[in-house]
């Protein structure tokens, strides 16, 4: 069972409506943030992917 699983169990849900990246990690590539983050959307585990604290450059790329 993945990590995300453990932790929605921990929480008694089966699925997160809202995840926020708070924060971009300047050591991992956004694409692969962001990509991560699609991959818990696409397989139910979250609802809707938010960001904050980016640059519209950011935004724009995670958009893609």
């Amino acid at each position: 069972m993945g990590s995300e699983r453990v932790g929605l169990r921990r929480l008694r849900v089966d699925r997160l409506e809202l995840l926020q990246l708070h924060r971009v990690d300047p050591e991992v590539p956004l694409a692969e943030q962001v990509g991560t983050l699609r991959d818990l959307r696409d397989e139910g585990l979250i609802g809707l992917i938010g960001l904050s604290e980016v640059s519209t450059g950011q935004l724009a790329e995670a958009r893609g």
